[in-house]
């Protein structure tokens, strides 16, 4: 039903017959909970190797999380050279409290991973990969999900956008979605400790968390749940050294689908961050948002064309989840067309 033409995410021909529905309300995800109570502790925990630019690229992203109290971050090298002064140079100026740890000799990810989860005495575990782009309220909507939810253990985010940096294409996600990215991991300290462990490897180790005296289980089963990237969209960067996702064709060539709506809010309402521009994950979110522009540039010539002023008004509320004041054809298109040009411009 979602199929789409030659160019464009294609909005505005399917919504007439399927209509939107959101599970959250559109500012969920950019405000914090009125009656949140004490706000538990958390420590995100990133492990890294050789590679010194994007762990600071990294810091530079953990620094802009909204989450209203001080974090942990605890930082576990196994690299070739140490980037303990580079990482206290930063340190020096964050709200967080930043703990970096030089290890001597070379450890799986699955090892470092166990060894940084046995570090902390915070309530919440939450993983972070130096490569990856995650949005401003990552840790927050985690932490506020695990707190809301008893019977939640763990919390992972739907994998969806995979940007692939050898050919600078955005592809969507084709593989199974049974486990946790590990990645993506927000999980309570005292379930880690009654006997969850990463797999001792540096490939899937988030398999782990699954097995059991029995064997592997469901994540279900465990507690570990999903958050939907409508909810909470970021994007995995795929490189020489990544193994997970297969990919779609990529969007700019198989025309984009309804799935891309999140991450086209999420740049919409600011959600990712503001990075310096000579940064890596500034070139790739630049490059993210060029792509989005013209896909909804394709929508709009065919708006134009069709002067169907409640297909335009249906494809401007989808995309910035508000309905919009002005119902005229015209002040439809100005709203498209401006939503298109802060993409890039901000």
């Amino acid at each position: 039903m979602f199929r789409q033409g030659r160019h464009g995410l294609g909005l505005g021909l399917v919504f007439l017959g399927a209509g939107i529905s959101w599970s959250r309300s559109p500012c969920f995800a950019c405000a914090p909970r009125g009656n949140a109570g004490p706000f538990p502790s958390v420590s995100v925990q990133v492990v890294t190797y050789n590679r010194p630019s994007l762990l600071l690229e990294a810091l530079l992203q953990i620094e802009a999380q909204d989450y209203p109290t001080p974090l942990e971050v605890l930082i576990l090298d196994d690299s070739d050279t140490s980037s303990e002064k580079d990482v206290l140079r930063f340190a020096a100026n964050s709200r967080h409290d930043i703990q970096y740890r030089f290890l001597s000799e070379r450890l799986t990810i699955g090892e470092k991973r166990n060894l940084a989860a046995e570090s902390t005495s915070a309530e919440f575990i939450c993983t972070w990969d130096d490569d990856d782009i995650y949005t401003v309220d990552r840790v927050r909507l985690q932490a506020e999900f695990l707190s809301g939810n008893r019977r939640c253990n763990c919390v992972a985010i739907e994998r969806r956008f995979f940007y692939w940096l050898n050919e600078d294409v955005l592809r969507g996600c084709e593989d199974v979605q049974f486990l946790p990215l590990e990645n993506t991991l927000c999980f309570r300290r005292r379930w880690f400790e009654a006997g969850r462990r990463f797999a001792a490897g540096s490939l899937n180790e988030g398999l782990g968390l699954l097995r059991g005296p029995t064997g592997v289980k469901h994540p279900g089963r465990l507690g570990i749940l999903p958050i939907s990237a409508e909810e909470l969209p970021f994007l995995y960067i795929k490189h020489s050294g990544s193994m997970t996702g297969t990919g779609k064709e990529p969007y700019a060539k198989q025309g984009a689908e309804i799935s891309l709506l999140p991450l086209v809010r999420a740049c919409h309402l600011g959600r990712f961050p503001d990075l310096p521009s000579r940064t890596n994950h500034s070139r790739i979110l630049r490059a993210v948002r060029e792509l989005l522009r013209d896909l909804i540039s394709g929508d709009l010539d065919d708006l134009r064309a069709t002067g169907d002023a409640i297909k335009a008004a249906r494809y401007l509320e989808a995309l910035t989840g508000v309905r919009p004041q002005d119902e005229s054809l015209q002040g439809l298109l100005d709203g498209i067309g401006e939503l298109q040009a802060a993409l890039v411009t901000g």
